[in-house]
């Protein structure tokens, strides 16, 4: 089965959102926040693109996944 990697990554995002019990919101700079993005980026890094990536949590330049992952422990 092909799935277009635009709606797995929608559907990656729906999920975890349910999983933790909270909306992700692009453009909070709480800490918490901020590390929820993080985790769902870096757990979806091998699947996406940068560029993909942003698209994914509301962003609108992949850099900011950039600095996500630069920063974020595995």
């Amino acid at each position: 089965m092909h799935i277009k990697i635009d709606h797995l990554l929608e559907r990656m995002r729906i999920d975890y959102e349910d999983s933790i019990g909270e909306v992700i919101e692009p453009n909070s700079r709480l800490r918490d926040k901020v590390k929820v993005r993080a985790a769902l980026v870096n757990a979806s890094r091998p699947y996406a693109t940068l560029r993909q990536l942003a698209d994914m949590i509301g962003k609108k330049d992949h850099s900011t996944i950039v600095h996500l992952i630069k920063s974020h422990d595995v």
